[in-house]
């Protein structure tokens, strides 16, 4: 039976509350947090908008708003990532996440967050807030026998880390920025989340690759699970670089089995071994994502160098009533133009393309092409011209970290 009462969505700022949010997600995801993990945990409250339904000062469900910088084809925008998102089961099934999401979007629009991303438990539940498959996760599994050592330049070096701290965190959160954090889709990380992440690694280690000015130009940050060796973070800036990393792999190889890289942006470094057919991709579908304002995104999204022209975007939208509607995108002398057309008898022919926000998201962001989505029947054309096709950037987006 349905409780009768008026939701109250709010703000969680104090510390208080985020403690009900800690004890919320706790009971939700059956998680029991140490002392280290309990901190880390308030510090990304610290840092992120929190939201949640509260009923007689009691919160029943809850969210997170993380704000991060994007790389969107090579500019930066502002991404909302979605994370924590609980109720407790006495309450579910009472509108309160959805209360919650129309919440978060209205503050992603004021605060001009142009895209949204999550971690799903069900695709099919997200969405229903305008959420779509976005980003493909690589991992890869690579025998022991496969590796080899690869000739290096002299005067690089690689050394374990034995006692970490913030100097070379920072270190190494300034070398993931300019290099993996550049890449389309994938995060800027800030010092507070990055210190975060690496305390949910349990028995991690780390190596790193110093150059003849003794400038950090690569990492590692892995761990043993019996007879493997997990990698989690494999980054580097320069080819020689690269190759230390893959020969201080390789001589563990005599101790364990396979070599587990997660969440691999780029595999071309196989071609460094002989024989790799025994080396395996495992391919999973990642986070997913949105877009929150869609004229906004247009706005600010890289284009290819194009004739000039125009074309009308069709979008239909249940969540986010401000993106429901037709787009004039108009391109003179390589500027783009976004305008929003009032009723469809302005249009002097109908919408040349039509799909859904979580669609569209799809296509502008790369995780699917143009053409893709066409022959699926997931954006529909009403002319025959590939006009939005010349415009469009392509590129997968990837993305390392999850929230």
């Amino acid at each position: 039976m349905k409780e009768n009462r008026m939701m109250t969505i709010k703000q969680l700022k104090t510390q208080a509350e985020w403690e009900q949010i800690h004890a919320l997600s706790s009971y939700a995801f059956d998680v029991n947090h140490n002392e280290i993990q309990k901190e880390n945990f308030f510090k990304l409250c610290s840092i992120a908008k929190n939201f949640g339904d509260v009923l007689n000062g009691t919160l029943t469900s809850s969210l997170m708003l993380i704000p991060f910088d994007v790389s969107l084809f090579g500019k930066f925008i502002k991404m909302g990532g979605i994370g924590n998102v609980a109720s407790y089961p006495e309450h579910r099934g009472q509108g309160n996440i959805r209360h919650l999401f129309n919440k978060v979007f209205s503050e992603m629009k004021n605060d001009q967050i142009l895209v949204s991303y999550l971690a799903p438990f069900s695709q099919p539940f997200y969405r229903k807030f305008g959420y779509e498959r976005l980003f493909i996760e690589q991992e890869l599994t690579v025998p022991s026998e496969v590796l080899k050592f690869v000739e290096v330049r002299d005067g690089y070096k690689v050394e374990r880390i034995k006692e970490d701290n913030r100097e070379a965190r920072k270190e190494r959160l300034a070398l993931y920025n300019c290099t993996l954090g550049r890449k389309h889709g994938n995060n800027q990380r800030s010092l507070t989340w990055y210190e975060c992440c690496q305390t949910r690694a349990d028995n991690h280690h780390l190596a790193v690759v110093r150059d003849e000015q003794d400038q950090l130009v690569g990492y590692l940050d892995y761990k043993f699970d019996k007879e493997d060796v997990i990698i989690s973070e494999m980054i580097y800036e320069t080819t020689a670089a690269l190759k230390m990393l893959l020969n201080f792999l390789t001589s563990h190889r005599s101790s364990f089995k396979n070599f587990i890289f997660g969440s691999l942006e780029d595999t071309s470094f196989l071609e460094y071994f002989d024989d790799t057919r025994v080396s395996k991709i495992y391919q999973t579908n990642g986070m997913m994502a949105r877009i929150v304002s869609m004229s906004s995104f247009l706005e600010q999204l890289p284009i290819k160098k194009t004739i000039d022209g125009e074309v009308y975007l069709k979008v239909t939208e249940d969540v986010c009533a401000w993106n429901q509607g037709i787009i004039h995108w108009s391109f003179q002398d390589g500027v783009s133009k976004v305008t929003w057309v009032e009723a469809e008898s302005q249009v002097a022919t109908i919408p040349h393309y039509e799909a859904s926000i979580g669609r569209w998201t799809q296509v502008l962001l790369g995780g699917m092409s143009l053409e893709k989505a066409l022959n699926l029947g997931f954006v529909s054309c009403t002319h025959e011209d590939d006009f939005l096709g010349t415009v469009l950037l392509k590129g997968q987006p990837f993305l390392k970290d999850h929230f």
